[in-house]
């Protein structure tokens, strides 16, 4: 026979039923309002123990599994969870806090005697009990959180206390009226979406500094979630601005954002590093089959396969006087409208700890294909595959990770508009900042190489290799006084790279690599997770003229 805790309409009840889920029964239909947890059977009798609040109180009880009759071994304020039974059944163990901290303790069913078993000072709870029955094991908490400690069965070292008695206080008057049912109404999620909470930040722009807030808000059943950024460059006198909108209450998970900001680049030719700065205006949507989780739920593990159908749309227009640069044509920046149809499918088994800084093990994959509309307005022609493989090794040392990417793409059309663009440090995208699960940065053309500057080289084909030491340094584990910030930890990377983009034949003689440094910081501001990353990238492959110093960087957002 197997027991079991029913959940259902508020409340809780015991049933039983056969080793093969035939028989099924209610023990305890009477016991309105009770929530019961963790039935035991005794190991010899045909008993069963089990944690229950009944009136005002939780505490130990035995049940007839034939008659569903209960006995409370007592009835007192402390909160008794956790039964286990002792193999030979004589002690009941349990954990409780009467005496102020959850401790482990055994009330001895033959003598009807009670004993504290352990004595700590952050709490115990969960005991399980060797088959030997020579060790207890227990979930216990200190200042690092919560991990599994274990101690031996030495009734030498228990300290016997007080049997507890009745206490008639508990008891809790009859509703003064019969309860009435609930008036129900339609779920509506826009006064808890509503924005309740801001954070300023800022970047820059070619010509200084661009300041401004962030806001987010999402409904009580995590069903929508909507963010925005907004800011003003002091000096140049752009606006800028980047929303976004997700919707989980259909099937698929639906998604729409449109981003305006500005756009550096700095192409490499003859011998001088060019700066365009262009204004990069993007929309669009997308829906995303089986759907994913709320990224606000901060999940462990990334698993499971996801196909994505977007729309996306960009118009890029040019503040640089690019004609006067006299730059090649192919190192030329793209401007003009750009309409675009994709299909991205995502394959992800990564999972990570508590106390990880990057995920421990497993790997993301990524493969889309991008097709250019010109029929609805698009300057350009093309169809482009890229493909995203990154995979997590542990080492033997604790949360260390030795992480690897390997990307690349190819534009099939006949026109530059599909180019790929090798350099820079950025993140993957925005997305990338909050969930690794829908990270690939392929689709938005860009590559990092943190050695260089953006669009470093550019070309119809692409491919980079990246392989990362990551380790920690310190978990701070803090806030910052009453302000939604919280930093959880400070941790480091030594890293390694090499790229190319390519027009024509591959040659390999033309390959960037570089290394270098990054110091990261993984935060969450208001309730949304991000890394901020300080970085220096030293280049192993100078072309002619190109400063032979390290680049320095600074990022907001996970790098893959």
């Amino acid at each position: 026979w197997l027991v079991a805790v029913q959940n259902g309409a508020g409340e809780t009840a015991l049933v039983k039923m056969r080793a093969d889920g035939t028989g099924l029964k209610n023990l305890t239909p009477a016991q309105g309002r009770a929530q019961f947890s963790a039935p035991t059977w005794h190991p010899r009798r045909h008993l069963i123990a089990v944690s229950a609040w009944v009136d005002g109180a939780r505490d130990m009880y035995l049940v007839n599994p034939e008659t569903g009759r209960m006995q409370a071994l007592w009835r007192d304020q402390a909160t008794d969870q956790d039964p286990v039974w002792s193999p030979d059944g004589r002690f009941l163990v349990f954990s409780s806090d009467r005496e102020g901290t959850y401790n482990l303790y055994a009330y001895d069913f033959e003598f009807k005697r009670l004993f504290r078993i352990s004595n700590v000072i952050g709490g115990l709870i969960e005991p399980a009990i060797s088959p030997d029955g020579k060790t207890i094991a227990a979930a216990s908490y200190g200042i690092q959180g919560w991990d599994i400690a274990t101690m031996p069965w030495d009734r030498r070292t228990w300290q016997e206390l007080p049997l507890p008695g009745q206490d008639n206080r508990l008891r809790q008057p009859a509703p003064a009226a019969e309860l009435k049912a609930a008036v129900t109404q339609a779920y509506d999620p826009l006064p808890s979406l509503r924005p309740k909470t801001w954070a300023p930040f800022g970047f820059l722009d070619e010509r200084g500094p661009v300041w401004g807030f962030q806001t987010f808000g999402q409904d009580t059943l995590m069903q929508h979630f909507a963010f925005g950024a907004f800011g003003y460059g002091l000096l140049s006198g752009r606006p800028f601005y980047s929303l976004s909108y997700s919707n989980e209450v259909f099937y698929p998970s639906l998604s729409a954002f449109a981003t305006d900001t500005t756009l550096i680049s700095a192409p490499f030719h003859a011998g001088t590093l060019h700066e365009v700065v262009q204004r990069g205006q993007y929309q669009g949507f997308s829906a995303t089959f089986p759907g994913l989780p709320s990224i606000f739920l901060q999940n462990q593990w990334a698993t499971g396969d996801t196909v994505t159908f977007a729309f996306n749309a960009q118009h890029i227009s040019d503040i640089t006087n690019v004609s006067a640069l006299g730059l090649p044509d192919n190192l030329r920046p793209r401007s003009g409208q750009t309409n675009t149809v994709s299909a991205t499918y995502r394959f992800a088994d990564n999972y990570r700890f508590a106390y990880s800084i990057s995920p421990e093990g497993g790997s993301l994959a990524t493969l889309g294909y991008e097709r250019a509309l010109p029929a609805l307005g698009s300057q350009y022609s093309f169809d482009r595959v890229w493909m995203d493989w990154r995979r997590y090794i542990p080492l033997p040392w604790a949360h260390h990770i030795f992480a690897t990417r390997l990307s690349g793409g190819v534009n099939l059309g006949d026109q530059a508009g599909g180019d790929f663009f090798l350099g820079g440090a950025n993140s993957a995208t925005l997305l990338s900042n909050v969930d690794l699960r829908t990270a690939s940065g392929i689709g938005t053309r860009s590559m990092p190489l943190r050695g260089y500057g953006f669009a470093s080289q550019r070309g119809p084909a692409a491919a980079a290799l990246n392989a990362e030491w990551r380790f920690p340094l310190w978990a701070i584990q803090r806030g910052v006084g009453p302000f939604p910030f919280f930093v959880r930890n400070l941790h480091g990377a030594m890293f390694v790279e090499a790229g190319q983009a390519w027009e024509g034949a591959f040659d390999w003689r033309r390959s960037l690599a570089d290394v270098g440094l990054e110091l990261r910081a993984q935060t969450h501001i208001q309730q949304a997770p991000t890394e901020v990353r300080l970085g220096l990238g030293q280049p192993l492959v100078r072309p002619d003229g190109l400063a032979p110093w390290p680049l320095v960087y600074f990022d907001l957002g996970s790098y893959f």
